[in-house]
């Protein structure tokens, strides 16, 4: 294995740090971690690749990634050193070419990088998927963290910085960390990962140039159809150019949930209802709309969020988790 590669700079205490960091265009705005030696050396152990390969690219900026830096901006973000395989997951993810992140980063259209979770790592690290799932809160740590690491390596190591790099003209709240899980603990529904063609004992992480979050609320309809109804009326981006295209995840709740696979309605059986019941051709393929399991079952409320662009499609991508996270909990039970 090759010896760490990014330079050390010198801190005189844990406030000057932060200042450094702040007046250089390091962070989020929010305090980080001092990505000390021994920190990233320990996040590194939780990988089997080398600290300089190169787990992503963007052409269009002569930027290469290299999961020494992902760790270090994972150390930034807060995330325990076992959560380091999902964050390389979603950087291998958002860096591909069907992603293609060159422009929703770039946008003024201000997209948000959403990063959906599936299989072992949801319960092996803790993250979550229920109730307030797009919140804050001590169970929460592993989606708050993982999100804002992707958020760093977007800034420190994509260039996308806010005002250069970045031209958002609003943004979203997403933009500081976007992370949820999905609940699979409904065997009526295939778990986005295994829709994807992953195997369900595989911990995979979606990416997805989101714009912000669309909340709908839906206490009246007793049967799916008017569930799907209600949903689909929200499936069209007034003023948006140059015609249909988008991608969509509609997550829902779990209230809409029972009553839709109670009803014995598929994921499948969702998205083309939706697709069949959709009032313009903003969605132009069945295969465009993605189905999660995710949120509380106290209130009748579901989501969706339109992915970045038409014209230039920018559409979600899937990658595995590395198998070494199966070693998390043997390896560094109640670590901090």
């Amino acid at each position: 294995m090759s010896e760490p590669a990014a330079r050390q700079i010198e801190a005189d205490d844990l406030l000057s740090a932060q200042q450094l960091y702040l007046e250089n265009g390091w962070t989020d705005g929010l305090p980080i971690i001092p990505p000390t030696p021994a920190l990233v050396e320990r996040t590194l152990s939780f990988t089997k690749l080398d600290p300089g390969d190169v787990i992503g690219q963007i052409p269009e900026r002569r930027r290469t990634i290299t999961v020494e830096k992902v760790a270090i901006n994972a150390v930034m973000a807060g995330c325990r050193p076992e959560y380091l395989p999902v964050v390389l997951a979603g950087v291998e993810a958002f860096s591909t070419p069907e992603s293609n992140p060159h422009g929703p980063s770039a946008s003024t259209g201000g997209s948000g990088l959403m990063l959906i979770v599936n299989g072992p790592p949801v319960t092996q690290l803790g993250f979550n998927s229920g109730a307030n799932v797009f919140g804050p809160g001590p169970g929460a740590h592993a989606n708050a963290t993982v999100g804002r690491a992707l958020r760093l390596v977007l800034l420190n190591c994509a260039g996308s910085v806010p005002g250069g790099a970045d031209r958002s003209t609003l943004g979203h709240p997403g933009k500081y960390s976007w992370c949820i899980a999905e609940d699979e603990s409904d065997e009526r529904w295939n778990p986005l990962h295994v829709v994807r063609d992953f195997a369900p004992a595989q911990g995979a992480v979606t990416t997805f140039w989101g714009l912000s979050t669309l909340q709908i609320s839906d206490h009246v309809s007793p049967d799916p159809e008017g569930i799907l109804a209600s949903f689909a009326a929200q499936l069209h981006r007034p003023g948006m150019p140059r015609g249909g295209g988008c991608q969509v995840v509609v997550v829902v709740g779990g209230e809409h949930r029972e009553t839709l696979a109670g009803a014995g309605l598929t994921k499948e059986d969702v998205r083309d209802g939706l697709f069949r019941l959709r009032p313009d051709a903003t969605i132009s393929e069945p295969e465009d709309i993605l189905v999660v399991a995710a949120g509380g079952t106290g209130g009748r409320f579901s989501a969706l969020t339109f992915s970045w662009g038409s014209g230039q499609r920018c559409l979600a991508a899937t990658r595995p988790v590395e198998d070494c996270v199966n070693l998390v909990r043997s390896t560094d039970e109640g670590s901090d």
